[in-house]
Protein backbone atom coordinates (compact mmCIF):
# COMPACT_ATOMS: atom_id res chain seq x y z
CA UNK A 1 0.00 0.00 0.00
CA UNK A 2 1.13 3.37 -1.08
CA UNK A 3 0.16 6.51 0.42
CA UNK A 4 0.73 9.37 -2.60
CA UNK A 5 0.72 13.20 -2.95
CA UNK A 6 1.25 15.37 -5.63
CA UNK A 7 1.23 18.99 -6.50
CA UNK A 8 1.03 20.56 -9.97
CA UNK A 9 3.68 23.67 -10.81
CA UNK A 10 2.24 26.04 -12.75
CA UNK A 11 4.05 28.99 -14.94
CA UNK A 12 3.08 32.40 -14.89
CA UNK A 13 0.55 31.55 -17.23
CA UNK A 14 -1.18 29.15 -15.46
CA UNK A 15 -0.46 26.56 -17.50
CA UNK A 16 0.59 23.03 -15.87
CA UNK A 17 4.98 22.52 -16.66
CA UNK A 18 5.32 20.07 -13.82
CA UNK A 19 4.56 17.51 -11.05
CA UNK A 20 6.18 16.80 -8.32
CA UNK A 21 5.06 14.24 -5.23
CA UNK A 22 5.63 12.08 -2.46
CA UNK A 23 4.63 8.60 -2.08
CA UNK A 24 5.45 6.58 1.31
CA UNK A 25 5.04 2.59 1.92
CA UNK A 26 2.35 2.04 4.69
CA UNK A 27 1.86 -1.59 4.24
CA UNK A 28 2.80 -2.44 7.19
CA UNK A 29 0.88 0.19 9.37
CA UNK A 30 -1.82 -1.09 6.77
CA UNK A 31 -1.33 -4.67 8.18
CA UNK A 32 -1.32 -3.97 12.20
CA UNK A 33 -4.89 -2.12 11.42
CA UNK A 34 -6.23 -4.93 9.98
CA UNK A 35 -4.45 -6.96 12.59
CA UNK A 36 -5.70 -5.40 15.16
CA UNK A 37 -9.45 -4.96 13.99
CA UNK A 38 -9.63 -8.44 13.57
CA UNK A 39 -8.36 -9.33 16.72
CA UNK A 40 -11.13 -6.87 18.69
CA UNK A 41 -13.59 -8.63 16.13
CA UNK A 42 -12.47 -12.39 17.68
CA UNK A 43 -11.98 -10.90 20.82
CA UNK A 44 -15.68 -9.61 21.00
CA UNK A 45 -17.38 -12.61 19.76
CA UNK A 46 -15.79 -15.10 22.32
CA UNK A 47 -16.28 -13.41 24.84
CA UNK A 48 -20.75 -12.90 23.99
CA UNK A 49 -20.67 -16.65 22.73
CA UNK A 50 -22.20 -18.93 25.25
CA UNK A 51 -19.80 -21.61 24.93
CA UNK A 52 -16.61 -22.43 23.35
CA UNK A 53 -18.08 -24.60 20.43
CA UNK A 54 -20.04 -21.19 19.54
CA UNK A 55 -17.32 -18.97 20.05
CA UNK A 56 -14.74 -21.28 17.84
CA UNK A 57 -17.44 -20.83 15.10
CA UNK A 58 -18.09 -17.50 15.13
CA UNK A 59 -13.93 -17.24 15.04
CA UNK A 60 -13.60 -19.75 11.81
CA UNK A 61 -16.50 -17.04 9.82
CA UNK A 62 -14.74 -13.73 10.55
CA UNK A 63 -11.17 -14.90 9.85
CA UNK A 64 -12.50 -16.55 6.81
CA UNK A 65 -14.23 -13.49 5.79
CA UNK A 66 -11.18 -11.73 6.81
CA UNK A 67 -8.40 -13.39 4.76
CA UNK A 68 -10.66 -14.46 1.97
CA UNK A 69 -10.48 -18.03 2.20
CA UNK A 70 -13.28 -20.24 1.54
CA UNK A 71 -14.09 -23.33 4.27
CA UNK A 72 -12.65 -23.37 8.16
CA UNK A 73 -13.09 -26.25 10.36
CA UNK A 74 -12.09 -26.04 14.28
CA UNK A 75 -10.87 -29.50 16.39
CA UNK A 76 -10.63 -29.97 19.66
CA UNK A 77 -9.11 -32.26 21.91
CA UNK A 78 -11.63 -34.67 23.57
CA UNK A 79 -11.50 -35.46 27.23
CA UNK A 80 -9.38 -38.76 27.97
CA UNK A 81 -9.78 -39.93 24.11
CA UNK A 82 -5.99 -38.89 23.43
CA UNK A 83 -7.71 -37.48 19.82
CA UNK A 84 -8.78 -34.45 18.29
CA UNK A 85 -12.81 -34.35 17.68
CA UNK A 86 -14.53 -31.92 14.80
CA UNK A 87 -16.55 -29.06 16.12
CA UNK A 88 -19.75 -30.09 15.20
CA UNK A 89 -20.27 -25.88 14.85
CA UNK A 90 -18.07 -25.89 11.41
CA UNK A 91 -18.06 -22.85 9.67
CA UNK A 92 -18.70 -22.76 5.77
CA UNK A 93 -18.68 -19.65 4.35
CA UNK A 94 -19.58 -21.18 1.28
CA UNK A 95 -22.53 -24.14 1.19
CA UNK A 96 -21.25 -26.60 -1.38
CA UNK A 97 -18.74 -28.09 0.94
CA UNK A 98 -21.41 -30.32 3.03
CA UNK A 99 -19.67 -33.74 1.62
CA UNK A 100 -16.16 -33.22 3.13
CA UNK A 101 -18.08 -31.84 6.44
CA UNK A 102 -19.82 -34.97 7.00
CA UNK A 103 -16.67 -36.79 6.21
CA UNK A 104 -14.65 -35.03 8.51
CA UNK A 105 -17.56 -35.51 11.38
CA UNK A 106 -16.63 -39.20 11.06
CA UNK A 107 -12.88 -39.39 11.97
CA UNK A 108 -10.73 -38.47 14.87
CA UNK A 109 -7.13 -37.59 14.72
CA UNK A 110 -4.60 -39.00 17.03
CA UNK A 111 -1.41 -37.15 17.51
CA UNK A 112 0.57 -36.92 14.31
CA UNK A 113 -2.46 -38.21 12.23
CA UNK A 114 -3.56 -35.78 9.19
CA UNK A 115 -3.40 -32.23 9.74
CA UNK A 116 -4.81 -31.28 12.66
CA UNK A 117 -3.07 -34.10 14.40
CA UNK A 118 -0.10 -32.87 13.01
CA UNK A 119 -0.47 -29.78 14.08
CA UNK A 120 -1.28 -30.46 17.74
CA UNK A 121 1.52 -32.85 18.10
CA UNK A 122 3.81 -30.24 16.83
CA UNK A 123 1.97 -26.85 18.40
CA UNK A 124 3.31 -24.97 14.69
CA UNK A 125 1.50 -24.41 12.10
CA UNK A 126 1.16 -26.26 8.68
CA UNK A 127 0.89 -25.06 5.12
CA UNK A 128 -0.38 -27.50 1.98
CA UNK A 129 0.32 -25.35 -1.05
CA UNK A 130 -2.16 -27.99 -2.97
CA UNK A 131 -3.95 -30.77 -1.27
CA UNK A 132 -4.47 -32.57 -5.06
CA UNK A 133 -0.70 -32.77 -5.05
CA UNK A 134 -0.22 -34.10 -1.65
CA UNK A 135 1.23 -37.81 -1.22
CA UNK A 136 1.84 -37.83 2.62
CA UNK A 137 -0.30 -41.00 3.48
CA UNK A 138 -1.21 -39.30 7.08
CA UNK A 139 -2.89 -36.78 5.23
CA UNK A 140 -5.81 -38.87 4.28
CA UNK A 141 -8.45 -36.27 3.97
CA UNK A 142 -6.69 -34.06 1.06
CA UNK A 143 -7.85 -36.54 -1.36
CA UNK A 144 -11.38 -35.74 -0.50
CA UNK A 145 -10.56 -32.04 -0.02
CA UNK A 146 -8.93 -31.34 -3.96
CA UNK A 147 -12.36 -34.03 -5.03
CA UNK A 148 -14.71 -31.08 -3.39
CA UNK A 149 -12.69 -28.43 -5.18
CA UNK A 150 -10.46 -27.70 -1.88
CA UNK A 151 -6.77 -27.10 -2.52
CA UNK A 152 -4.98 -25.30 -0.11
CA UNK A 153 -5.18 -25.31 3.16
CA UNK A 154 -3.70 -24.06 6.47
CA UNK A 155 -3.94 -24.85 10.06
CA UNK A 156 -2.55 -23.14 13.25
CA UNK A 157 -2.70 -24.53 17.21
CA UNK A 158 -4.90 -22.09 19.66
CA UNK A 159 -2.41 -22.55 22.83
CA UNK A 160 -3.14 -21.86 26.42
CA UNK A 161 0.33 -21.55 27.78
CA UNK A 162 1.71 -25.09 25.96
CA UNK A 163 -1.42 -26.82 25.90
CA UNK A 164 -3.35 -27.12 22.68
CA UNK A 165 -6.97 -26.67 23.32
CA UNK A 166 -8.12 -26.31 19.85
CA UNK A 167 -6.54 -26.65 16.16
CA UNK A 168 -8.42 -23.74 13.26
CA UNK A 169 -7.42 -25.46 9.72
CA UNK A 170 -8.46 -23.14 6.15
CA UNK A 171 -9.05 -24.19 2.86
CA UNK A 172 -8.66 -21.93 -0.18
CA UNK A 173 -10.64 -23.31 -3.66
CA UNK A 174 -7.08 -22.25 -5.84
CA UNK A 175 -3.82 -23.18 -5.15
CA UNK A 176 -1.82 -21.24 -2.67
CA UNK A 177 1.98 -21.19 -1.89
CA UNK A 178 2.86 -20.35 1.47
CA UNK A 179 2.40 -16.82 2.62
CA UNK A 180 4.12 -16.36 5.98
CA UNK A 181 2.28 -12.69 6.94
CA UNK A 182 -1.11 -14.71 6.87
CA UNK A 183 0.12 -17.23 8.93
CA UNK A 184 1.70 -14.64 11.51
CA UNK A 185 -1.71 -13.21 11.50
CA UNK A 186 -3.70 -15.90 12.19
CA UNK A 187 -1.26 -17.18 14.49
CA UNK A 188 -1.95 -13.61 16.10
CA UNK A 189 -5.55 -14.19 16.53
CA UNK A 190 -5.13 -17.26 18.09
CA UNK A 191 -2.31 -16.45 20.66
CA UNK A 192 -5.02 -14.15 21.64
CA UNK A 193 -7.81 -16.47 21.63
CA UNK A 194 -5.87 -19.35 23.65
CA UNK A 195 -6.32 -17.60 27.62
CA UNK A 196 -10.18 -16.28 26.31
CA UNK A 197 -11.05 -20.01 25.47
CA UNK A 198 -9.66 -21.20 28.45
CA UNK A 199 -11.15 -19.10 30.61
CA UNK A 200 -14.60 -19.72 28.76
CA UNK A 201 -14.59 -23.76 29.62
CA UNK A 202 -13.29 -22.71 33.32
CA UNK A 203 -16.42 -20.92 33.28
CA UNK A 204 -18.48 -23.70 31.71
CA UNK A 205 -16.71 -26.20 34.24
CA UNK A 206 -18.06 -23.81 36.95
CA UNK A 207 -21.77 -23.34 35.90
CA UNK A 208 -22.09 -27.27 35.09
CA UNK A 209 -20.76 -27.53 39.07
CA UNK A 210 -23.19 -25.26 40.63
CA UNK A 211 -26.15 -27.17 38.79
CA UNK A 212 -25.33 -30.46 39.53
CA UNK A 213 -24.86 -29.06 43.27
CA UNK A 214 -28.32 -27.50 43.05
CA UNK A 215 -29.81 -30.09 41.50
CA UNK A 216 -28.43 -32.27 44.93
CA UNK A 217 -29.52 -30.05 47.33
CA UNK A 218 -33.13 -29.81 45.88
CA UNK A 219 -33.39 -33.37 45.73
CA UNK A 220 -31.79 -34.48 48.77
CA UNK A 221 -34.03 -35.77 51.81
CA UNK A 222 -31.59 -33.80 54.99
CA UNK A 223 -29.95 -30.52 54.48
CA UNK A 224 -26.52 -30.28 53.01
CA UNK A 225 -24.40 -27.70 54.87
Amino acid sequence: YLLCSAIALLNSDGEVIGITGTASDITQRHQAEEETRLLLATTQAINSAKDVETALCAIQCLICQHIGWDFAEAWIPAQGRGVLEYSLNGCECQSNFEAFCNASKQVTFPPNMGLPGQIWSRQQPEWIADTSQTTNPLFFRMQLAAKVGLRACFGVPILDFDRVVAVLVFFKRSPCAKDPHLVELVQAVAAQLGSLIARKTAEQALQASQRRYQTLAEVSPVGIF
